[in-house]
């Protein structure tokens, strides 16, 4: 993935989840944090079968959802599906 550019409202975290294919498992990740532009900062993880960025307040600070960051993601074996998740407190997750 060479760059992700945003999201719908302020979400506290989201997630790019792997599935499919001879994928096993996510061997790393960068970058660690990722910024938004007006300086949200959002702290990765992974969890399970993804990869999770969460801002470590209840609401982003500042509130943009726009993000101009590359992400690297290295996985065990080829990806069949990729499945972004994000959550915000006004609505349950959603997956895109």
């Amino acid at each position: 993935m060479s760059e992700f550019l945003g999201l719908e409202g302020n979400p506290e975290w989201f997630a790019i989840e792997f599935s499919g294919g001879s994928y096993t498992s996510i061997v790393s990740f960068t970058p660690a944090v990722l910024t938004t532009t007006t300086n949200d900062n959002y702290n990765g993880a992974i969890n399970g079968n993804s990869v999770r960025w969460t801002c470590p307040t209840s609401f982003p600070s500042n509130g943009s959802p726009e993000f101009c960051n590359d992400v690297t993601i290295t996985t065990n074996g080829q990806i069949g599906q990729i499945t972004v998740f994000y959550h915000d407190t006004y609505e349950p997750p959603v997956k895109k």
